[in-house]
């Protein structure tokens, strides 16, 4: 999964471990491993387990919220 630009530029650089540390509104977390590709960001390692989980498909929108420094 491809990140959203201006999420990056705001949020990413410096920031975010990796694997990066998703916490959900209903206290799940999980752990995606992600990679710079030019000037994108690509959720990889782990995305798909996590979509599945989710039952998350094509036509769907997350919206990631940084809320911190990591927790690792």
């Amino acid at each position: 999964m491809k990140m959203c630009m201006s999420f990056v530029n705001k949020c990413w650089e410096g920031r975010i471990s990796n694997p990066v540390h998703l916490m959900l509104p209903n206290g799940d977390k999980r752990y995606v491993k992600w990679k710079k590709l030019d000037a994108d960001v690509l959720l990889i390692e782990d995305w798909k387990k996590f979509a599945e989980a989710y039952s998350l498909d094509h036509d769907h929108l997350l919206v990631f919220k940084y809320v911190g420094k990591s927790q690792w």
